[in-house]
């Protein structure tokens, strides 16, 4: 016992550091990190064999440690960073692709391989052809992302493949245990158990969303009562995942009637706690879980694409001998990639539900289905020797009178994988080929002056950063100005890059810049928005309606950079609309909504005035206009905030005190920070002051009285 597991550990370690150096090797070929894996796993089989490099075969993948422990977890890194916002703008296409198109893509594999191999003299039964249809129908998007970021290509196609990539998971899924259940109830299916299936997938979906929407909202909510203690926090958020993967399981189990996606309930758990209860995390709480999850996802997928090609050592039929078959099997998943793409863009095209889809991006989501990670994990979930269930595939077997020599988990574990590889090493290397052909890669004029403005705006930022430190002597004055003019004349060149581009469009220059001024003031507003909110100086509902506010500004301002034509009238976001329903907004809520916007209006106007004003950076009166607009809107939420003051002295006396409170922690815990990192407060006493500190610190700043 002692030695196996010696071994194991070893096969882990060893496939680990091989992983880690194939990376960076990729990196430095420019070529994609997860073909490499296959191919090493490849070259590894006949290592294997040598003796003293036995044990790297010792390391497999349990199915139930892939679908329980490793599943949950990628789910919610995928669906933790998706921005539900661009996900609602493009929701009908992601779920035609996601719902319609799985379960017509499951559908034209499982008949066209049923008539391809029966043609040729393969009696396989449909039941099995179409068990391959749904684990194959997702898609796995982490090599085509790689190569999209890597040329630039356009956000949305971006969006659209990994949102379909993120739902289609649960719909597969969904498919592939109804199939199975069939399968191990002997495989005699009539009209009461297709109705059954198509019940049971239903409430897979939906259930998943209610159970995922249920546990995102309340583990948010569980955030936000723990914000001093960051351990906690990301534990929480981590184990969110598990938590209703296990929940929609486990109700599936014992309710076997009404069963429940675990993988939907993860996913829509896990946009839920990114959109919503990610406000809630310390910034540092936050940069560390990401670390921990692009760690994690390099580990898993790691494995599992390098014991790909392991696998194929572990299988007992003759590879060869399936030629054929595997030839038939590539050629209709093509076919229902093809007619699956064409026809959910042409429903969405057709009918106009959503913006158009470019007619060259059918190509690129038909060519950049890939296979991956979930096609493994549920060809493992299938009962082998030795594991529960086998004598239920077994009599399945018999039944319908299989008479070959391997069983047809076999069969399907190496079509999957011969499938995964095409996908891999055919379909993966000509994608950027393809998107440079039909110019999908070429950076479209409002992307470059995008490009050159977020170029001002850092060079802005790190300009104001310089004066700061100029001020507090940081830095000597030759050095100051030498850095300053740096990046002034960076920010020089930017701007003339800009008018380059829109030369002899005057009106849409001066459009142009205005909108890097007003944009830029935007993400200090919702940056400080978050701070207040993070020290609870503003309410969660008040947050919630302020954030929305801003970020319907920022996308009506990136709608017009697009030259949509009428500008498109954004609606509130559907989550906060939701967690918003049934709220009433008090006069105290009115009053410090209108006391936050003022607030952040002087910082904006600060921020802004504090940007260089030569004319050859920006034109005076362009700055002046967006500072005009923001001494407005101060002017106005100063005017109310008096007004309610005026009224309700005592009152809003007790709140304004309560908010100075505030005021003065923080300087308290900021204090207390310096002193234990000059090492000058024994550090038993500092983890107990900073310990009283942050409860009273994080606590409501509304007084009882007004709640």
């Amino acid at each position: 016992m002692e030695q196996s597991f010696l071994f194991n550990s070893a096969s882990l370690v060893f496939l680990l550091i091989i992983s880690s150096i194939t990376y960076i090797f990729s990196k430095k070929i420019n070529f994609p990190y997860t073909i490499l894996l296959v191919l090493i796993g490849l070259i590894l089989i006949p290592l294997s064999k040598i003796s003293f490099l036995g044990f790297i075969n010792d390391f497999s993948l349990n199915p139930n440690i892939l679908f329980f422990v490793f599943l949950p977890l990628l789910l919610f890194e995928a669906g933790y960073n998706i921005n539900i916002r661009e996900l609602k703008n493009n929701w009908i296409m992601i779920s035609i692709l996601s719902i319609f198109g799985v379960i017509l893509s499951s559908l034209l594999i499982g008949f066209s391989l049923f008539l391809g191999l029966n043609l040729v003299g393969f009696n396989i039964d449909f039941l099995i052809c179409l068990l391959f249809g749904s684990l194959i129908s997702a898609t796995d998007p982490v090599t085509v992302i790689a190569i999209f970021k890597g040329l630039g290509a356009p956000k949305r196609l971006t969006l659209i493949f990994e949102g379909e990539s993120l739902f289609n998971d649960g719909t597969a899924v969904a498919l592939f245990m109804i199939v199975l259940t069939m399968i191990m109830n002997g495989g005699e299916v009539d009209s009461l158990d297709v109705i059954q299936g198509i019940f049971s997938f239903f409430t897979m979906i939906f259930g998943g969303i209610i159970i995922g929407g249920t546990g995102g909202y309340l583990f948010s909510k569980l955030l936000g009562h723990i914000k001093y203690n960051e351990e906690a926090e990301i534990t929480i958020a981590l184990l969110s995942s598990y938590t209703v993967f296990i929940v929609a399981e486990y109700f599936s189990h014992h309710f076997s009637f009404l069963p429940i996606s675990g993988i939907i309930a993860t996913v829509v758990s896990s946009i839920t706690i990114g959109n919503y209860g990610k406000y809630k995390i310390t910034p540092k709480s936050e940069d560390h879980m990401n670390k921990f999850l692009i760690f994690f996802t390099f580990v898993i997928n790691s494995l599992v694409f390098i014991l790909m090609g392991l696998t194929l050592d572990s299988i007992e039929a003759i590879f060869l001998d399936f030629t054929i078959p595997i030839i038939i099997a590539i050629l209709v998943l093509l076919l229902a990639r093809f007619l699956t793409v064409y026809l959910s863009i042409g429903i969405v095209n057709s009918f106009k539900l959503e913006e158009r889809v470019p007619e060259k991006w059918k190509s690129i989501l038909f060519w950049g289905g890939l296979k991956g990670v979930l096609a493994i994990m549920l060809v493992m979930m299938i009962p082998s020797e030795g594991n529960a269930g086998f004598e239920k595939i077994l009599e399945f077997e018999n039944n319908i009178g299989w008479t070959y020599s391997y069983h047809f988990k076999d069969f399907l574990t190496i079509i999957t994988i011969s499938s995964i590889m095409f996908s891999l090493f055919v379909k993966a290397p000509t994608i950027s080929y393809l998107m440079r052909r039909i110019g999908i890669g070429k950076v479209e004029v409002f992307e470059k002056v995008e490009e050159e403005e977020w170029k001002i705006i850092a060079n802005l930022k790190i300009i104001e950063k310089l004066v700061k430190f100029y001020k507090n002597n940081f830095l000597d004055k030759k050095e100051y100005l030498k850095l300053k003019n740096k990046y002034k004349n960076d920010t020089k060149k930017s701007v003339r890059k800009i008018k380059e581009i829109l030369r002899n469009k005057e009106d849409d220059l001066e459009i142009f810049i205005k909108r890097i001024i007003y944009k830029y003031a935007l993400g200090i507003e919702k940056q400080y928005l978050k701070k207040l909110f993070f020290y609870k100086k503003i309410e969660e509902k008040n947050f919630l309606t302020m954030l929305n506010d801003i970020e319907l500004k920022i996308q009506s301002i990136n709608n017009r950079l697009k030259n949509k034509g009428e500008e498109e009238k954004e609606k509130p976001c559907f989550l906060r609309k939701m967690l918003l329903l049934n709220t009433k907004f008090n006069i105290y809520d009115i009053y410090i909504i209108n006391r936050t916007k003022y607030t952040i209006g002087k910082k904006v106007i600060r921020d802004l005035k504090s940007i260089p004003n030569e004319k050859s950076i920006f034109d005076e009166k362009l700055l002046k206009y967006v500072i005009g607009i923001y001494e407005y809107s101060c002017d106005l939420a100063n005017k109310k905030r008096v007004e309610i003051k005026e009224k309700n002295p005592i009152e809003i006396g007790l709140l304004e005190k309560n908010i100075l409170n505030k005021t003065f922690l923080k300087v308290e815990e900021k204090l207390l920070k310096d002193l234990n990192n000059k090492e000058i407060i024994p550090v038993k006493f500092y983890n107990n002051l900073i310990g009283d500190l942050n409860k009273e610190l994080y606590s409501n700043s509304k007084p009882s009285h007004l709640s």
